[in-house]
């Protein structure tokens, strides 16, 4: 059996990782600090270590000083995990078997394909789509679940819910699970027991400070047969909650205000040591600097100055965009034409981009699909997700800032 030793003291992320190596059969030793991992590490010599950086970095390379100075524990790989070193650091980590140095926010599919090849023993994640997104505000953790209920996902939550519980001192938490899109069968029960259970699994959290919105019949049935889930409280929308939760006089909001608040900023970036989504939805590639692709990119936008100042942008860096103010006129050019990356408004005069998305994925077309549209409502981001679109981006933004994340995706795709 292989054998995996995490030196952590505190991360909210251990025990899931724990738990996941456990149920592919990976065996796991776990020690709190550096103090006492040499020890460990003779003991058990395990096939790889997985460290969590949380203490200086001169520290850091007293251990692997000593890890070094044994010729059982020196030929040891290691997985870091931390915040950000400098490049030089980097480099000298390689002088101690150090194959890879993740930088907060771990994205867990990268970490646990890197573990993976180390091992070479295969340790699969859910492939379900599934778009999961935390945040606070107003005293609230709000949590959106939609797409797809993914099982690893919602093993993650109870570390994400314990880490940002830290992170903002909440003494008496409130949270509000939005489940508004899904559409269960019995065939969710696992996913959705793993997904409560996890949820008010942290002793800060009271049950009845937790509401899920959801008007689907087999979640209300489902909690309403589990008697410790009782407390528990389901609502078919968010204005019947968001009253009673916030943590400020109730005169000074507007449910509507509040709900675009806090639930519509769609390009927030997952604060904290690691992120609830998988690094291909996120656009951002795991490693320091993307490359700039040779690329073909269609334009798809009727606004003539975004059309135009993207257009120019993508010049600069070499690549080679072909310009579309209608919908009509691109599809004709879809038949004959294979391009890297699509820019696409959904407000066209002509089709839907709605609909444009749904006959690229008709037919399979293989470009990497950026949707840049000023409509910011979630549903239609959800929708847009749903039909292909490998992100999403709010008008107006800086033309580079469209460019970075259409080389990123486009790397990404080319892993």
């Amino acid at each position: 059996m292989k054998q995996v030793l995490i030196i952590d003291e505190e991360s909210p992320y251990k025990d899931y990782i724990k738990e996941k190596l456990t149920t592919e059969k990976i065996g796991v030793e776990t020690t709190f600090n550096i103090r006492d991992a040499f020890t460990r590490i003779m003991s058990v010599l395990p096939d790889v270590i997985v460290l969590n950086v949380s203490f200086p970095y001169p520290e850091l390379v007293g251990f692997l000083e000593q890890k070094n100075s044994n010729p059982n524990s020196k030929k040891i790989p290691l997985i870091l995990m931390g915040p950000p070193i400098e490049s030089d650091q980097q480099i000298q980590l390689g002088n101690y078997n150090v194959i890879r140095y993740f930088a907060a926010p771990l994205n867990m599919d990268v970490f646990f394909n890197a573990l993976s090849r180390v091992l070479k023993v295969p340790i699969p994640l859910d492939p379900t789509t599934c778009f999961l997104e935390t945040k606070v505000s107003n005293g609230i953790i709000f949590i959106e679940i939609a797409g797809g209920m993914n099982i690893d996902k919602m093993a993650m939550l109870k570390g994400k819910i314990s880490e940002l519980i830290q992170l903002h001192k909440m003494q008496n938490p409130k949270v509000i699970v939005i489940m508004s899109a899904l559409n269960l069968s019995f065939v969710d029960g696992c996913n959705l027991e793993t997904l409560i259970t996890n949820v008010i699994a942290n002793s800060h959290i009271r049950p009845k400070m937790v509401k899920f919105v959801s008007s689907d019949s087999f979640t209300r049935k489902f909690v309403a047969g589990h008697p410790e889930f009782s407390d528990l409280e389901i609502v078919p929308s968010l204005d019947r909650v968001i009253f009673g939760m916030v943590t400020q006089p109730i005169e000074s909001y507007n449910p509507q205000d509040l709900i675009m608040e806090t639930m519509m900023n769609g390009q927030s970036v997952d604060e904290g040591l690691f992120q609830l989504r998988f690094f291909s939805e996120t656009g951002k590639k795991p490693t320091a600097q993307a490359e700039i692709p040779k690329a073909k990119i269609a334009i798809v936008d009727n606004d003539i100055t975004s059309r135009l100042a993207i257009a120019q942008a993508f010049k600069t860096v070499k690549m080679e965009p072909e310009l579309f103010d209608n919908g009509s006129m691109f599809l004709n050019a879809v038949g004959q034409k294979v391009y890297d990356a699509i820019i696409l408004d959904i407000n066209l005069p002509d089709i839907s981009g709605f609909d444009i998305l749904a006959t690229l994925k008709e037919i399979a077309y293989s470009a990497t699909i950026i949707v840049y549209s000023a409509v910011s409502q979630k549903e239609v981001v959800i929708q847009a997700l749903g039909l292909g679109a490998k992100s999403y981006l709010v008008k107006p933004l800086q033309p580079l800032q469209v460019i970075k994340k259409t080389v990123e995706l486009i790397n990404i795709q080319h892993l």
